[in-house]
Order: structure tokens, then sequence, then C-alpha cells
């Protein structure tokens, strides 16, 4: 009987199977890769980075209905000011913050990185 990694080896009574690395290694060959396929590879990983620096909020539409709620802690002072404008204003203390805030964070993406 020939030995070998294909076939069980006799240890006395008992038969062992060579290890499952050895039976896969002998069922596969692994493919020789190409330079192209490495390529290919390299580009597709640099355009998902392309993609991830781009703003992520140009997706959406500017105008679209607010959908998501966003909680922010005031402390007695900030709440304070902010329910004074809303009264003065006569608005909602929601569409204060809103029309404050988003020209506000607009603003600070423009700004160079310190």
């Amino acid at each position: 009987m020939p030995q070998g990694p294909k076939y069980p080896t006799c240890i006395g009574r008992y038969t062992a199977m060579p290890s499952l690395r050895d039976r896969v290694k002998g069922q596969r060959e692994l493919p020789s890769a190409s330079t192209a396929g490495a390529d290919a590879f390299i580009e597709a990983a640099n355009e998902v980075r392309r993609d991830a620096t781009e703003r992520p909020w140009q997706a959406f539409e500017k105008k679209a209905v607010p959908r998501t709620t966003f909680n922010l802690r005031l402390n007695d002072y900030e709440l304070a000011l902010l329910r004074w404008l809303a009264e003065q204003r006569d608005e909602s203390m929601q569409k204060v913050a809103k029309r404050v805030l988003i020209p506000a964070l607009e603003r600070l993406v423009e700004e160079p990185s310190a």
C-alpha cells in the first residue's frame, strides 16, 4: 500500500488519516496571481478610498423633509435663551436652532482643517 497524503496510514489497530491540510492541498491547486488581476484589485480599492473622501451629505436633497430627531443637551442658560428667541420670533425652538445650526455647520465645512 503506497504511503502519501491521499492514503491513510496504519498505526497499530487504528487507521490515521492524513491531516485536513494535507488532504485539501492535494485536492486543489492555488491559481497563480496575474499582474492584471492584482492591478484591478488595487484600482478598485483606490476607488473605494476616493469615494470615502467625498462629502456624504451631498448624496441627499438639501430641502428634503426632516425625518430624524437629534437630542441636544442644553444648560438652563442656553435653554432659556433658545426659548426666549423662539417666543420672540413666534417659531418653535427646533426651527430657531436649525436656522442657526445648519449655516454654522456649512461654514465649518468650508474652513480649512487645522
